[in-house]
Formats: C-alpha cells, structure tokens, sequence
C-alpha cells in the first residue's frame, strides 16, 4: 500500500492484515526543490497570466471527480469575500481522457463567475476570478507552484498525494482536505480542511492568507528507501512460498 490510509481502506474490506504493507510512494527531490524552482520563476508566470498584484489560490490535476474540484470552485465567492483580489488558477490536465467531468467543471467556473461578479463592484476584477489554465509539462509544473500564494488540494480520495508533496517541498503553504492519504503525507506550511466542506475550506484559505498555518518539519519520501522497502518485502514473500 502507498500509505497507510489505503491499508485501512484494504483492511476495512477484510484483507489479512499480515498481507497489506504500508510503503510510501518516494520523491525525486533532486528535481523538487526550491534551488530548481526559485520564486523569480513564479513571479514570470504571475506577470504573464497577469495576477502581479492578486492572492494566488493554484491547484492541479486531471478532472477526475475524486479530485473534488468542484468544492474548490464553490468556495471562491466566499472566498472573494474576504480577499477580493483572490484568482484561483485551475491546471486540468487529461482532459481529453474525462470529457464530461471537463465540461461540468466548465460550466461551474462559468455559474461561479456570473455570481462573483453580480455581487462586484469591481467586475473587471472578480470576472478573472476564477481561470482554468493550460495544463504545463511536468517539467516546469514547479514554476506554477512557486507562482500561487497557496496550493489547495480538494480531493475527496487520494491514495498517496503527490501534489501536496511537491508543493510543500517547494516551500508554499498547502491546504489539504482530510480524505484519504493527505493528512498522512502533508508537511511544512500547512491547513488540513473537511473534505467536501466548502465553508471550512474557504475559512482555511482566509487563515493561510493571514499567515496562519500549521508549520511543521517537512516529511521526507526517499525513492531510495522506498526502493529497499519493497526489495525487502518481495524477499520476505519468496522465503514464505519456498
């Protein structure tokens, strides 16, 4: 199991739990770091996606419903209450793959934006509120990261969690709902929020505004120990079948 949250869904389902090992999921972290990623790159993505001078709210991901973005999108006009610079830049990606799910969430940012800005006085403004963006290669996905003032991880199931990870690997405050793996793999400047909860997700984002965040040791996930962790477990299983 990639995290011990999935070994207690495996274990919920009466699978032996002699037969279900947790071994994290590792991180290239000579590719994730801040030395790689520096904040000069995220200033050149906010002057190009011109949010210079806005709260930057990013997330990321295909647009699988276990990603749970729509909860994010619901939150901004209560968001926009509190930050009215807020902009909350959307990367799908695969979206060719989940052509209904892209459409729904389409649809939403466009309900969400009719009303953010009937309740504007700044309609120039609060119509930018919400963007959906290009999805960006994985190869400077880290420029995006370092670009937001906060990373939001709505997922409502997630096995292991890689963009909370990365993200705080590269140093930016997270919001992590409490589904699943999250709250496990999570680290460095952080809010954990109720899963599905768009109230308390907006009140977490208004917290991390304000610099209120848990901060804690950053949880290192080692491809190599990961590595000797399996290499182990096979051989344990080869000595038990001989």
């Amino acid at each position: 199991c990639v995290s011990n949250a999935t070994r207690k869904d495996l274990l919920k389902i009466n699978i032996d739990p002699k037969k279900a090992t947790t071994i994290h999921n590792g991180l290239d972290y000579s590719f994730w770091n801040e030395k790689n990623f520096p904040k000069v790159e995220g200033l050149k993505i906010r002057e190009k996606l011109a949010t210079k001078n806005n709260f930057v709210i990013f997330s990321w991901g295909r647009p699988g419903e276990s990603k749970g973005f729509e909860y994010l999108i619901r939150a901004m006009p209560k968001i926009i209450k509190q930050i009215p610079n807020a902009v909350l830049l959307l990367m799908l990606g695969s979206t060719d793959k989940y052509p209904a799910r892209t459409r729904l969430i389409k649809d939403l940012v466009d309900d969400t934006l009719k009303k953010i800005t009937a309740k504007s006085d700044n309609k120039e403004q609060t119509n930018k509120a919400v963007r959906i963006i290009p999805s960006a290669p994985y190869e400077t996905l880290g420029k995006y990261i370092v670009a937001g003032d906060c990373v939001v991880v709505p997922s409502i199931a997630e096995g292991f969690g890689y963009n909370a990870v990365e993200a705080a690997t590269l140093d930016i405050p997270v919001l992590v709902s409490d589904a699943g793996s999250l709250p496990e793999v999570i680290s460095g400047k952080h809010q954990i929020f109720q899963s599905k909860n768009v109230e308390d997700l907006a009140n977490k984002v208004v917290a991390i505004k304000n610099s209120k965040f848990n901060q804690t040791p950053l949880k290192k996930f080692y491809w190599e120990r990961t590595i000797e962790e399996y290499l182990t477990t096979y051989k344990d299983v080869l000595k038990k079948t001989n």
